[in-house]
C-alpha cells in the first residue's frame, strides 16, 4: 500500500510538469549587487534562465525602491525584440518595458535569454533595492510563464548629485517611447493640385444636372450617393435649343393646303 502511494505521488508530479505555467523558470537582474559613488552608472541585464516553450513577449516593470538613492537613466532591448515600448520617459524611478518576438527568433529550449538592458545611476549615499514585477510573459503558443523573480541591490557609498527630474518610485508620468524593427508600409494620399496650377485658359466646367438611374433610392436625408447619371442642360428636352419649329411650321402649311383643296373641290361639285 505504501509503495502504491509513492508511485501515485511521482505520477502526479510528472503530470504537473506538463501543465502550462507550472515550471521552474527564473527572471533575474544581473549583476545582483552594485556599489559605487554618486554619479556612477551601472549596467544591468534582465535574464530569464530558460524558455522550454519559447517566448512570444513580456510586460515587466523595474522599480528603484528608493528613488533618492538611484534612478534609471536608460533602457533598451536585445536584437531579437521586433516590437517594444518603454514608459515613462527616462530618467525615472521606475520603467515599464513591453516587448514581443513577432518573428519567433527565440526558440523553445533556449537558456539564459536576455530580455532587456538597464542603466542605473547613483544619486546620493545609501542603498536601494531594485525590484522586478512581471505583469505577463508568454510562451510561443501563448501559455503563461510563471517565473520566480530575483532583483538586485544598488549601494551608493558617497557623494550626491541632483536627480535627472524623473518620477519617483511608484509614481511617474510623461510620454513613453515605442520601438519597432518591423517596417510597416504607410498609405499616403496623392498630393492635391495647388490652386495656382489652374491657369486662366482652363475652360469652366459645364453645369450638370444629376438624374438618378432606375433602381436608385435616396437616403432619408434626400442625398443620392450612387447611380447618378450626369446630363447637361443642352441635352434636356425642357430647353428652347433644338425645339422642332420647322417641322411644326411644315405641318401647319400642309394642313392649310389640304383644307383649301377640300373647299375648292366642294365648290366645283356645287357648280356642276
Amino acid at each position: 500500500m505504501k509503495r502504491s502511494s509513492i508511485i501515485l505521488c511521482l505520477a502526479l508530479l510528472f503530470a504537473l510538469s506538463f501543465i502550462p505555467g507550472v515550471s521552474g523558470e527564473s527572471i533575474s537582474l544581473s549583476p545582483r549587487t552594485s556599489e559605487g559613488t554618486a554619479g556612477e552608472e551601472t549596467d544591468f541585464t534582465i535574464i530569464i534562465d530558460r524558455v522550454p516553450g519559447g517566448l512570444s513577449g513580456y510586460n515587466i516593470t523595474v522599480t528603484v525602491e528608493d528613488p533618492s538613492v538611484a534612478e534609471i537613466v536608460d533602457a533598451s532591448y536585445p536584437d531579437w525584440v521586433s516590437f517594444s515600448s518603454i514608459y515613462p520617459s527616462l530618467p525615472a524611478g521606475y520603467v515599464n518595458m513591453m516587448a514581443a518576438d513577432l518573428t519567433k527568433v527565440i526558440r523553445p529550449g533556449e537558456t539564459n535569454v536576455e530580455l532587456a538592458y538597464l542603466t542605473i545611476r547613483g544619486l546620493s549615499q545609501g542603498a536601494s533595492a531594485i525590484t522586478l514585477k512581471v505583469t505577463k510573459i508568454d510562451t510561443q503558443s501563448g501559455d503563461p510563464i510563471k517565473p520566480s523573480l530575483s532583483g538586485a541591490t544598488m549601494t551608493v557609498t558617497s557623494g550626491s548629485v541632483p536627480s535627472g527630474g524623473g518620477s519617483g518610485g511608484g509614481g511617474g508620468g510623461g510620454s513613453g517611447t515605442f520601438y519597432s524593427s518591423i517596417t510597416i508600409p504607410s498609405t499616403t494620399n496623392p498630393p492635391a493640385t495647388p490652386a495656382s496650377a489652374v491657369t486662366a485658359d482652363t475652360p469652366a466646367a459645364t453645369p450638370e444636372t444629376f438624374i438618378p438611374t432606375e433602381g436608385v433610392t435616396a437616403p432619408e436625408d434626400g442625398e443620392l450617393t450612387a447611380g447618378l447619371t450626369p446630363v447637361t442642360m443642352s441635352e434636356s428636352s425642357t430647353g428652347e435649343e433644338g425645339f422642332p419649329w420647322l417641322v411644326i411650321a411644315g405641318a401647319l402649311v400642309a394642313v392649310v393646303v389640304v383644307v383649301l383643296a377640300a373647299v375648292g373641290y366642294n365648290k366645283s361639285r356645287e357648280q356642276d
